[in-house]
């Protein structure tokens, strides 16, 4: 009892309390429709249940492996997405300089071509954040990627003329 208090309660537990029932009124009886339907959600719920039970046998605990393979993998995905965001700050802060630069004096050639590459750089990453499943943040990546777009065909233009 202790175990689950200090753990959490079992995944399952969860899963079936936020399971939706079916509204039923006593003076009507069911269609064919709605048991058809209330019978496939429960085979759903029963197939989940059955995949839950034979991964993690029933509930994960400090001594189960899957626990230090999920702590772990939480922990990469954390230091991957932090270091991710430092290179994307630190490319920011570059392309900051270099903007400064130019406003100080003409860019040469080849201080285009680096703003041009590191503007790519950028659109590369923020584009792989428009597929994040956050709608905030995707809607937030895609004004940030089409601006980035503009500011690219801004300077290839520059570098035409």
């Amino acid at each position: 009892m202790l175990r689950q208090v200090l753990l959490g309660r079992r995944v399952g537990a969860l899963s079936r309390r936020l399971t939706v029932k079916s509204p039923k009124k006593k003076d009507e009886p069911l269609t064919r429709e709605q048991v058809e339907a209330i019978a496939e959600r429960a085979r759903t719920e029963q197939r989940i249940w059955d995949a839950e039970r034979k991964i993690f046998g029933g509930g994960i605990s400090l001594g189960h492996p899957f626990f230090f393979l999920l702590a772990g993998g939480a922990v990469l995905l954390h230091y991957a997405n932090a270091r991710r965001d430092e290179k994307l700050e630190n490319d920011e802060e570059h392309l900051a300089r270099l903007q400064r630069k130019k406003t100080q004096r003409d860019l040469d050639a080849r201080d285009v071509d680096d703003v041009i590459a590191l503007k790519r750089h950028q659109l590369q990453l923020w584009h792989a954040k428009t597929l994040d499943d956050d709608p905030a943040v995707s809607v937030e990546a895609r004004a940030r990627e089409a601006k980035l777009q503009n500011e690219l065909a801004e300077l290839e233009f520059k570098r035409v003329v």
